[in-house]
């Protein structure tokens, strides 16, 4: 192994969600927070009716540093949310 350059896998980390309000704000923070930073987080908007957007873009807003995507999905659940955020992604490994 001596002489190779080690290569970081990038990481896309998929959030579905539906009316997460409450815990999109913690989520994200935490995100923000590791120490890995070769990553790209994709929110998945799952047919949402309450705040989730809208706090899911003052975190954009306040932190532009993360890459962070947001898309809609108006269907609501877990599996066509993951699958349109896998769509999107540009990561090596998907979470």
């Amino acid at each position: 192994m001596e002489g190779k350059k080690r290569v970081k896998p990038h990481i896309s980390v998929i959030i579905p969600a539906y009316n997460e309000e409450k815990y999109i704000l913690k989520t994200l923070q935490s995100l923000a927070h590791q120490e890995y930073k070769e990553f790209e987080i994709i929110v998945v908007l799952s047919a949402c009716t309450d705040r989730t957007e809208a706090v899911t873009q003052r975190f954009i807003r306040l932190r532009p540093e993360i890459n962070i995507s947001l898309i809609t999905e108006p269907e609501q659940g877990v599996s066509k949310a993951r699958n349109k955020g896998a769509k999107f992604a540009k990561g090596n490994i998907l979470f």
